[in-house]
């Protein structure tokens, strides 16, 4: 008689790249409530730098250092779990391409998004063409750019016109957007993104090659809005999240500065809001992923700015304090069929917010941050820079040196604390 072959279990749940606490205090909550046990597992290249930042103290039980370049590293390093596999996901914006190259060898067991369709989330360039493709009017005007010769300069200025702005198509945080009213700061700030852009690239591990592209200047409001995607393509919506960039508070510069949930914004604009989300969703084919997306309202409508095949940035904080959303757990949720678990009912109001140095130079210290934990609607602070170290704009490659955030379930006291905040932290440069 021959004997029972025991079927896998199918339990582990699977990040690529960098892992945070939080998600795993999701997960263990979600055993819970399931009455079942899931192995938590990490799989990570210690040559790149969310493998040099890796924590091992985490609650882990499986840990796979592989070389991420290498087709049969990764192979074989997927291959003894590959049919225990239940989840497999992504956390981090530059753990994408490393996800990207996982995914061949899983993609047959597990619901995963398409290499293709992360290919046009992680390039700007590849996603504005491809949405051109698909509905000029859901994106602003660009063209890629590869020198400051008079011709391209010429092309530019026909093509696209004044203002604009210059993007590199494979960075974060804003780094080395600029503006441009004029061709002579067209010129001078394209000649200073490509000095910088293959430095800052390796520095911070860019996604894909770095290309650079110019594009249509939006005068409007900045949103942005977390979803999850299922494998037939239904999109289930989180609230949208109002943003507001350095340029609009008097900063000659583009990161997020204060971010703020729940919005003001009209059931008209979030229903069109929505529709171009559809339409941008359906142009690059994701499918079997959250993803964060950033758009503009403009006096013409809707256009996406961005595409990110990830949990938006403070967005798994920040919609669990102010409803009760837990997008971490959604992604696993949603990878397994399970509808995304997204109440309507505000619990508060939270606001954060990403300092840069009013000027560059050392850091030589921070005022403010007595005051703003003496505040009611304190919540955390992170201070990102040591003292002495390089303050630099987000247009010249750098980043935040202190963020904030605030919740309060009363708005007009976060309000309140709010304007607190933004007169007495200040950071001095020297």
């Amino acid at each position: 008689m021959s004997g029972k072959i025991t079927k896998p279990l199918k339990n582990i749940i699977l990040f690529v790249g960098n892992i945070h606490e939080g998600i795993l205090n999701s997960i263990r909550e979600f055993e819970n409530s399931e009455n079942k046990k899931f192995r938590l597992a990490v799989i990570f290249d210690p040559k790149t730098k969310s493998g040099k930042e890796m924590k091992l103290d985490h609650e882990l039980d499986i840990v796979i250092s592989c070389d991420m370049n290498s087709e049969d590293n990764i192979k074989k390093a997927i291959l003894p779990y590959k049919d225990e596999l239940l989840v497999a996901t992504v956390r981090s914006e530059r753990d994408v391409p490393y996800f990207q190259k996982i995914i061949p060898f899983i993609k047959d067991i597990v619901k995963v998004p398409s290499v293709r369709s992360l290919d046009y989330a992680i390039s700007k360039f590849k996603l504005r063409k491809r949405l051109m493709s698909y509905d000029s009017d859901i994106t602003p005007d660009f063209m890629a750019v590869g020198d400051t010769e008079k011709s391209t300069l010429d092309k530019i200025e026909k093509k696209i016109g004044f203002p604009l702005i210059i993007k590199p198509s494979g960075l974060a945080n804003s780094a080395l957007i600029t503006s441009c009213s004029n061709r002579e700061e067209l010129e001078a700030n394209l000649s200073n993104t490509f000095e910088k852009i293959k430095n800052i690239y390796k520095k911070v591990e860019g996604r894909g090659k770095y290309e650079v592209i110019v594009e249509q200047f939006l005068n409007g409001e900045m949103y942005s809005v977390d979803i999850c995607v299922t494998d037939k393509g239904r999109i289930h919506f989180l609230p949208f999240v109002r943003e507001i960039i350095g340029d609009e508070v008097g900063f000659n510069d583009f990161f997020t500065y204060k971010t703020l949930i729940p919005t003001k914004i009209c059931a008209i604009d979030i229903k069109s809001g929505k529709s171009i989300v559809k339409k941008a969703i359906r142009a690059i084919d994701l499918k079997n992923s959250v993803a964060h997306i950033d758009m503009m309202k403009t006096k013409d409508g809707w256009k996406i700015i961005e595409i990110a095949a990830r949990i938006g940035a403070f967005r798994r904080k920040i919609y669990k304090l102010s409803y009760g959303i837990d997008q971490s757990l959604n992604d696993i949720l949603n990878k397994l069929s399970k509808k995304p678990l997204i109440p309507k009912k505000i619990l508060g109001h939270s606001a954060v917010f990403s300092f840069f140095a009013q000027e560059e130079g050392r850091l030589d210290r921070i005022e403010g941050i007595n005051k703003a934990r003496k505040l009611k609607s304190f919540f955390t602070i992170n201070t990102k820079k040591k003292i002495g170290e390089k303050c630099l704009f987000a247009k010249n490659g750098g980043t935040s040196v202190l963020t904030v955030k605030l919740f309060n379930k009363n708005k007009k006291a976060l309000n309140k604390d709010v304007k607190i905040l933004e007169e007495y932290v200040k950071i001095h440069t020297k």
